[in-house]
């Protein structure tokens, strides 16, 4: 698979476009994409709201759920996310760790490397 780099307009293919993927689900809400709208995080909404650790695990739940719907080439294996004073300036980044399948796509679930994302 390879897709195109948002910032150059280049071909990427590999753990970049991986990236690129994973950065439109968790920043496409439900419904938004004409004919398909089942594409996306329907947790988007959540992140309006004052952060507890329920709505944490509630928001990395739908998280794990749609990168697991729509990038067959990485597995969440962890989330956590950014504290301190980052948090209390009101920027709330999550981590997700996880494992990198390069032919996710094909059935493949060997393991290339693992990598951590954040968003």
């Amino acid at each position: 698979m390879s897709g195109i780099d948002g910032k150059t307009g280049r071909p990427i293919n590999g753990w970049p476009e991986v990236q690129a993927a994973l950065k439109c689900i968790v920043s496409t809400q439900i419904t938004m994409r004409v004919r398909r709208e089942q594409f996306g995080l329907v947790g988007l909404a959540l992140l309006g709201r004052n952060m507890s650790p329920e709505l944490f695990l509630r928001f990395a739940h739908l998280l794990a759920i749609a990168i697991d719907l729509w990038e067959p080439r990485f597995r969440p294996t962890s989330f956590f996310s950014r504290t301190g004073h980052d948090v209390s300036r009101g920027k709330l980044g999550f981590f997700i760790d996880g494992d990198y399948l390069p032919r996710g796509h094909l059935g493949d679930q060997t393991v290339a490397f693992q990598q951590t994302f954040l968003f």
